[in-house]
């Protein structure tokens, strides 16, 4: 939703389930697995755009890329 807002003209969405106990992420992964998809409906809809800063800020700081607006 970040992304969609700062670039109207771009369709952008991404998926994420973060570190959940699956044979990639291993036993000890610290995530919920039978609640993994309440974090993507919950990301894929939030209008928290005090959430979506921070995430872009973090975005920044991570690969020293910002967005436009």
């Amino acid at each position: 939703m970040a992304v969609a807002r700062k670039w109207q003209d771009v369709y952008s969405n991404a998926v994420d389930p973060g570190w959940a106990p699956t044979k990639m992420g291993g036993r000890g992964a610290p995530d919920d697995l039978q609640k993994g998809h309440e974090i993507q409906v919950w990301l894929a809809g939030s209008n928290d755009v005090q959430m979506q800063e921070l995430f872009l800020s973090w975005c920044k700081v991570i690969t020293g890329v910002s967005f436009p607006g």
